[in-house]
């Protein structure tokens, strides 16, 4: 039987559960997980926050509406977020205190998202794009089934089957490309993009440049991504930080480049940041 683990969440700013599924061993290098999230908020918005994964997401609920820097989408079914360097808003467009939200997705790694959607990963970087634009048909079919089915577990079984039969086997990142993405995320962020380079045997120009169209950011920039995730997941189980120890434990040169990081990644402070965090990890919430 599928495994399915489910964190649940009551507090001021509402009450909601986040499912979370493994993908099997085969898909473990392009699937991080599968998730669903469903519940009711008390919230005006969400920012969500840069992470290292590609999100492929259904709403299965009432509207929304999609801001980024690049504009704003009414109530898609479904979109892809691609690696981002700064947040975006979801804002619903109900009253959350009366009508439950609920969205279920996965969360694809680069080289995941790159042989699932077979077009260089920059072209999704820093933008939301609805997912029937990439995937045509089949996107609209899977969530019509969805809404149709009453089981978590099939529904993600649905999503893992989009995802099997989206896989292109001739498409893949380059085999050193994929080795230096998992050695930035085992290293959160810390590992020194030139001694990737060395070890890989190419110049750092060229790393980058495949980093780019492979991952969807420069390795460097992928780097502070994974960085700042680690930083955000650490935020969410910790009472009052202390930032200067906190910048050091987690590879920031000093505290003025965590606050850096935090602006531009969340943009607000790390106290503000802190103060706002969802509990779940997956953004700031405006009340």
């Amino acid at each position: 039987m599928r495994q399915v683990t489910e964190l649940r969440f009551e507090l001021p700013a509402g009450r909601w559960s986040l499912y979370l599924s493994p993908p099997p061993l085969e898909l473990a290098p392009f699937v991080k997980a599968f998730w669903e999230v469903h519940g009711f908020g008390n919230f005006a918005s969400q920012r969500v926050l840069p992470k290292t994964t590609l999100e492929v997401t259904f709403n299965l609920g009432p509207p929304h509406r999609l801001t980024h820097p690049g504009g704003a989408v009414i109530n898609p079914y479904a979109w892809v977020s691609g690696l981002q360097q700064r947040p975006f808003v979801v804002q619903p467009c109900f009253d959350v205190t009366r009508l439950p939200f609920h969205f279920t997705g996965v969360s694809l790694s680069p080289a995941g998202a790159y042989a699932f959607f077979g077009i260089p990963m920059d072209g999704l970087t820093n933008d939301l794009i609805e997912l029937d634009m990439l995937t045509a048909a089949r996107s609209r079919t899977v969530h019509a089934q969805l809404l149709e089915t009453p089981s978590r577990r099939a529904r993600f079984q649905l999503i893992e089957t989009l995802v099997r039969d989206g896989m292109r086997a001739e498409i893949r990142v380059r085999p050193f490309i994929g080795w230096a993405a998992t050695q930035i995320e085992r290293a959160h962020g810390t590992v020194r993009i030139s001694d990737l380079a060395r070890e890989i045997g190419v110049s750092r120009k060229h790393l980058n440049e495949w980093f780019q169209q492979q991952i969807g950011l420069p390795a460097k920039q992928y780097a502070g991504v994974a960085r700042f995730q680690r930083l955000v997941a650490n935020l969410t189980r910790s009472p009052p930080p202390r930032w200067a120890e906190l910048a050091q434990e987690f590879g920031f040169y000093d505290q003025a480049h965590l606050v850096h990081d935090c602006r531009a990644f969340a943009g607000m402070t790390p106290t503000a940041l802190h103060a706002t965090l969802s509990p779940d990890g997956n953004g700031a919430m405006e009340i």
